[in-house]
Parts: C-alpha cells; structure tokens; sequence
C-alpha cells in the first residue's frame, strides 16, 4: 500500500500540472491563508500547487537538506488524496498518516527522519488506537 501511494505521488510530480510558489499566500495557495510560518502548505483538488513557508528557506540557508526533502515529499500527499485522507486532524489519515510515509522512505533509503517528521508519526491517530490500555 505504502509502494502504491508513493508511485501515484511520484507520478503527480512527474507530471508537471504541480506549481510550487516561495511563499505561503491565500492568493497562491487557496486553501492556505496568508500565514508564512509553516515549511510548506499545499491546495487540494484542481489547484495542485505548493506553497514553501519560511522554515523551508530557514533549512535551505541552514543546508538541512533532510527537512528540506521531508517537506517536498509531504505536500504532495496532501494534493494526491486529498482533505478527507491526509489533512492533519486527528480523525483523519487512517493510513497513518503522511509523516509516517516520509519516515519509511528515509528508513527504506537509510536515512533519518527530521526529529519533527518522527514525532508526528508517534503522535497519529492510528498509532493511539493501536495502544491498549
């Protein structure tokens, strides 16, 4: 399963329909407000565009080249499968969720995570209802 939505994301990127805009704006993004402070956001649906946020630049001048990949391998998941399976609340992404993804390709490719990619995997939805008390 994890194989099948990696091919379909990579896909979407070789495409080409995705744009990608240095900045978080409502104006590029729609479905992300004016709000610059998060790595990246990313529209849904028709839109198909990224918007990087400062910390990605942040990275980019720190030479974080690891969160720099983690958050272009994220966004994309957003766009492919949409608000109901990906979008971050915690009733959603029954898969796992998308940093989980980001943390397997990083492990399969022997690499490690950013600490904030990892931690967001623990704290999914999934992984609590898998927990017995």
């Amino acid at each position: 399963m994890v194989r099948v939505r990696c091919e379909r994301v990579a896909d979407l990127l070789a495409s080409g329909r995705v744009k990608f805009f240095c900045r978080i704006t409502a104006a590029n993004c729609p479905d992300c407000g004016d709000d610059n402070s998060p790595f990246a956001c990313s529209s849904f649906g028709n839109h198909r565009v990224i918007c990087l946020g400062q910390p990605f630049w942040d990275d980019m001048r720190a030479g974080r080249l690891a969160s720099m990949l983690a958050t272009l391998m994220h966004e994309p998941f957003h766009i492919y499968f949409g608000r109901e399976v990906t979008e971050h609340r915690d009733n959603a992404g029954k898969f796992g969720g998308i940093n989980c993804i980001v943390q397997f390709v990083f492990e399969a490719n022997r690499r490690t995570a950013p600490a904030r990619v990892t931690q967001r995997c623990t704290d999914m939805a999934v992984r609590k209802e898998l927990e017995f008390e």
